[in-house]
């Protein structure tokens, strides 16, 4: 079913109606609306061709379609596959994070780029994106063996940039100092404009032992950025770099429909006694719920549907450990009937903080399942925050 745009000018009978193309959410091309269905299944064996090609751990999953309610119109539609083609379809510069729409064209600009110029990405032979060379840390000097290297000894190679841990970006290793000043002063202006119940803490810098290479403090700060760095939309959890961008999204998303990105400091009167509230006339506040076991924000009116797949699914996970090494499922939040959705949500994210998180025995960071802290575990050198 092709969406339709809104009506342009023009008076007579053939008034036309919106742009006549739709962005490709995998690889960014317009094509005709009528053809869409054909270049969409294209584009996807292209994908999956592709990305067969490379070894498993360089493989990137294809993007996800973007999932908009029936009445969305053909720009909303347009500008959400735009934004998922930027996000997820569009292959990034390892040195200074820039984005290009493929990587022949990656590998053109690498040969240039400053930042990029001692990085062991996908240009010459055989090294590849994941940076199978020698990693040189920006605090210890060390570096790791490498393949490369003609000589006995492993040449000095590897990513000079660093992942800021709390805005995401690619940065020199030799001048990240400045730049996480620069990050951290610009995250507390912004959050300080914000009302103080909607404002974000400072993402955590990750605590790695001296010994880890700069691949390792990558990962980690990577992971810090996703999961406390980026704003996550309240109707289907995706995260986004700010909430500029998420508004965009929330504009074509079906599960945000009626949300807002951040609860207003006003949360209005108090909603039923459950976290489903009846809709009041005026609506005011979240219209999503976190849910205690997951940790994910889903619509009031389908989290008993959210609650129940959320209960068999740990129930399912837990039966396959270990009797000694099962969890509990999270205590569901016992609230008074006058409590407002804002009080459950807080209630909610507390118990799926304390109960439902995985948390590293090294240095007491909780993550959202037992795969994530695993790859945590592999760079943690302990250090409690």
């Amino acid at each position: 079913s092709s969406p339709s745009g809104g009506k342009k000018k023009g008076g007579g009978g053939g008034g036309s109606k919106g742009p006549q193309s739709i962005c490709c959410y995998i690889c960014g091309k317009q094509c005709l609306i009528s053809s869409f269905e054909i270049h969409e299944k294209a584009c996807i064996s292209h994908w999956m061709e592709t990305e067969a090609q490379k070894p498993p751990k360089e493989r990137r999953p294809l993007p996800m379609k973007p999932e908009l309610g029936a009445d969305a119109s053909l720009e909303e539609r347009d500008a959400a596959a735009k934004e998922t083609y930027n996000q997820e379809g569009k292959v990034a510069c390892p040195g200074c994070a820039r984005s290009f729409k493929d990587e022949a064209t990656m590998q053109k600009h690498m040969k240039g780029c400053a930042a990029a110029s001692c990085h062991t990405g996908p240009t010459e032979p055989a090294p590849t994106r994941g940076g199978s060379a020698a990693t040189l840390s920006p605090i210890q000097g060390r570096t790791s063996p490498t393949p490369k290297g003609s000589g006995g000894e492993p040449a000095p190679k590897g990513p000079p940039s660093l992942c800021c841990y709390i805005c995401g970006k690619q940065c020199l290793a030799s001048s990240f100092a400045i730049h996480e000043k620069a990050c951290i002063r610009a995250w507390e202006d912004a959050e300080s404009h914000k009302p103080p119940r909607e404002r974000k803490p400072l993402p955590s810098k990750p605590e790695l032992g001296e010994g880890a290479s700069l691949e390792e403090q990558n990962a980690a700060a990577q992971e810090a950025y996703n999961q406390e760095g980026k704003s996550r939309c309240p109707g289907c959890s995706r995260g986004f770099k700010d909430e500029a961008t998420l508004v965009k999204h929330m504009k074509g998303c079906a599960a945000a429909a009626g949300a807002s990105p951040a609860p207003p400091p006003s949360a209005g009167p108090a909603q039923a006694d459950s976290p489903k509230s009846r809709g009041s006339p005026a609506k005011k506040g979240p219209t999503s719920v976190c849910c205690y076991i997951c940790g994910k924000q889903c619509l009031v009116s389908s989290f008993s549907i959210h609650e129940q797949a959320c209960i068999k699914k740990w129930e399912e996970t837990e039966a396959k450990k270990p009797q000694q090494d099962r969890k509990p499922l999270p205590t569901k939040p016992e609230l008074g009937e006058g409590a407002s959705l804002e009080e459950y949500n807080a209630a909610a994210q507390e118990a799926y903080n304390t109960e439902a998180k995985a948390l590293c025995p090294k240095c007491g960071r909780g993550f959202k399942d037992e795969g994530t802290l695993a790859k945590h575990e592999k760079g943690c050198k302990g250090g409690a925050r």
